[in-house]
């Protein structure tokens, strides 16, 4: 670490930049070949915060302690940890300045952050190769314990890489130039000035802050993990209260409400809970990603894939939705199918945001009735058990065994339930007598059937883009449920999903063979079919009393080749459904499965 000492004059002390201190442009040889999954990178906070001694004066005599050479104790300095943690350590005052050379660790005492003059800032710049390069850079001003000597601390790097550098300048008994001073650096890196942080605007090729809300360093991430450990032991609590409602459906209560599950869905979309935890999480944040998108699915769309403006827009999505992972994280969004995967994330992001606010909620206002009842409630639906014995548990059954796909999975019904919405039911009145109903699975993350069971299933809102869709925006249905399934995103190691088997007024159907984006049926029609190559037996279609009154048919048959399709070719593997109006659909069941990956699922397809 380079030491400046900038007081020791009455003249103000000159304006010396980082770049002016250590040169930057060395740092690509520095730079880790192996990206590795961390965000806010800095330090251990073991070493960063030691323990506070009472004897300032040591300091001023010798501004280096006797050097530490254990390689234990110097291997930590490589571990990469959240910023907070050492913010939250420097403002108790149990700081220690370092110095690394190596793997030799140099410690210096008695020093906290001075006020709110704290930041991290982050760049990610997607024009570097495969990975794209993304930097970190701490500034601080830090104030001595006992002397009240001032200075200005930076620390900066590659995210991921072990050999981050640092500066410190000091300035004496001058607190105002090292205000003047961290102020400097702050715009040089930013080109915003810090008073008006709070109203922080991004620019091109300059640093962000990785916080855009809660700028205080009162709201640090390992303060918003410990109060997200503190609600889940009360939620853990308020489940064991006694319930009005049965238990299977409060087993089903906790299957959806679940903060454990939450947690998982948001690692498996390589979101790590210590640099981005949940309270972080913000429908502003996911509005601004959702509109960067949309820009460009524009330029995709006009066919401007290369150039700064797709780059620019990719740093400024990563810089708003972190995501931390051992593959290419930052690559430029610059492939359709690229853009429809971090469109999918948003959409998570978005039911995420939703079951977790409604958690936290009703954590807190839970007294003396049970959550689960509170929870129920707040779904404004009725669930009933369905027993596994039943014909109609049956003729579920025989749906989900005999239209299976060619997916790695066999699914195992576990329990089935019933469900009346009278919101639904009202909606789809005009829709009872339509021609052509049908029962179809569709299938979603479990974290999102909170919003969708409070809800309904719905149109996704304007400000998604449509890249996703294939036949544009609408609610999605398919007559095989292994294929449903596949939207639930079951693994070997989180094999539970739950289908939903609803009932679709389809009407006149359109059929394609191809994508075609749609914002409603052609006229003359009522929904959308994708038509596939395989599909279940179209002689196995029936309409089932036992499921609901009506005409509504469900397919039993085995999956076999599409006679229907005649000379035509397509492009789907199995048939979607499309409607553009969610009042012609109500949902009827809900259907816990677990994929069993043991044995691989046949092709069910007759050669």
């Amino acid at each position: 670490m380079q030491e400046i000492d900038m007081a020791g004059t009455t003249n103000p002390p000159p304006k010396i930049s980082l770049e002016d201190v250590v040169d930057e442009s060395n740092m690509s040889e520095q730079r880790s070949k192996k990206p590795l999954a961390s965000f806010n990178i800095l330090f251990d906070p073991q070493i960063y915060a030691a323990e506070s001694s009472s004897e300032d004066e040591k300091e001023d005599k010798s501004n280096v302690l006797p050097t530490i050479n254990s390689e234990d104790y110097s291997r930590k300095i490589a571990t990469t940890i959240s910023s907070a943690k050492t913010s939250a350590a420097l403002r108790k005052g149990k700081t220690r300045k370092y110095h690394v050379e190596g793997t030799v660790i140099t410690p210096l005492k008695h020093r906290h952050i001075l006020e709110d003059y704290n930041v991290m800032l982050n760049l990610t710049d997607v024009s570097y190769g495969d990975y794209g390069h993304e930097k970190f850079y701490l500034l601080q001003v830090l104030e001595a314990d006992k002397k009240k000597n001032y200075y200005v601390f930076a620390r900066w790097g590659w995210v991921g890489a072990d050999n981050a550098q640092t500066s410190l300048k000091k300035f004496g008994k001058n607190k105002e130039a090292a205000i003047e001073e961290f102020e400097k650096e702050f715009l040089e890196k930013t080109l915003n000035e810090w008073k008006d942080r709070k109203a922080f605007n991004p620019v091109e090729g300059k640093y962000v802050l990785t916080q855009a809300e809660g700028l205080s360093t009162e709201n640090i991430p390992e303060e918003l993990i410990k109060e997200q450990e503190t609600l889940k032991l009360s939620l853990e609590e308020a489940w064991k209260k006694p319930s009005n409602i049965i238990d299977s459906v409060k087993e089903l209560m906790k299957t959806i409400w679940n903060l454990n599950k939450i947690e998982n869905t948001m690692k498996e979309l390589s979101f790590d809970r210590h640099k981005f935890p949940l309270k972080k999480l913000s429908k502003d944040r996911i509005q601004k990603a959702f509109a960067i998108l949309n820009k460009i699915q524009e330029l995709l769309i006009a066919n401007k894939v290369s150039g700064e403006v797709i780059n620019t827009l990719s740093n400024d999505f990563y810089t708003l939705i972190p995501q931390i992972q051992l593959t290419k994280t930052s690559s430029a969004i610059n492939h359709i199918q690229r853009l429809r995967e971090k469109i999918m994330v948003l959409e998570l992001l978005n039911d995420i945001l939703f079951a977790y606010n409604s958690l936290v909620t009703v954590g807190k206002s839970v007294e003396e009735k049970s959550i689960a009842d509170v929870l129920y409630e707040s779904l404004q639906c009725i669930i009933r058990p369905v027993m596994l014995y039943s014909p109609l548990a049956g003729i579920i059954t025989d749906s989900i065994c005999n239209a299976h796909g060619s997916a790695p999975y066999k699914l195992n019904v576990k329990e089935i339930y019933g469900i009346e919405k009278s919101s639904e039911d009202m909606l789809f009145f005009p829709f009872t007598n339509f021609p052509n109903k049908k029962f179809l699975w569709n299938g979603n993350m479990i974290v999102s059937l909170p919003k969708i069971l409070m809800q309904s299933l719905k149109i996704p809102a304007p400000e998604i883009p449509s890249a996703r869709y294939l036949f544009g925006k609408g609610i999605y249905f398919y007559d095989i449920a292994s294929k449903a399934a596949n939207a639930c995103r079951p693994s070997k190691e989180n094999p539970e999903v739950i289908l939903i088997l609803c009932e679709v007024a389809l009407g006149n159907v359109k059929e394609v063979y191809a994508a075609k984006a749609f914002k409603r049926p052609p006229t003359g029609y009522h929904s959308v079919k994708g038509v596939a190559k395989l599909c279940p037996d179209i002689n196995y279609c029936n309409a089932c009393e036992e499921l609901a009154s009506g005409d509504a048919k469900i397919d039993l048959g085995r999956v076999d080749k599409n006679k229907e399709l005649g000379n035509m070719t397509t492009e789907l593997q199995y048939n979607e459904y499309v409607i553009y109006d969610y009042s012609q659909v109500r949902m009827r069941y809900l259907v816990k499965c677990y994929a069993d990956f043991s044995v691989l699922s046949e092709d069910n397809v007759n050669a």
